[in-house]
């Protein structure tokens, strides 16, 4: 866990998995959206097991799902 703005924030992964565990990434999405931050972490499409991330605005990645390039989601 960590601490953002004043408030704590924990998550449990399970451990053993072969797949990011995508509620952590919502939680660092979220801690820093309460710091004011406009732009998130999204997964993007990966062709193999590693997790590819971009961090942009909450405009531009709801153009890219609604265009059908990343997933729902995250």
């Amino acid at each position: 866990g960590f601490e953002s703005a004043g408030r704590r924030y924990e998550r449990s992964a399970l451990a053993g998995q072969d797949a990011f565990d995508l509620s952590i990434l919502e939680m660092v999405n979220e801690a820093i959206g309460a710091e004011g931050e406009t732009r998130r972490f999204v997964p993007l499409p990966a062709p193999d097991q590693m997790i590819y991330l971009a961090f942009a605005p909450l405009n531009t990645v709801e153009r890219l799902r609604d265009a059908g390039l990343i997933p729902n989601g995250v």
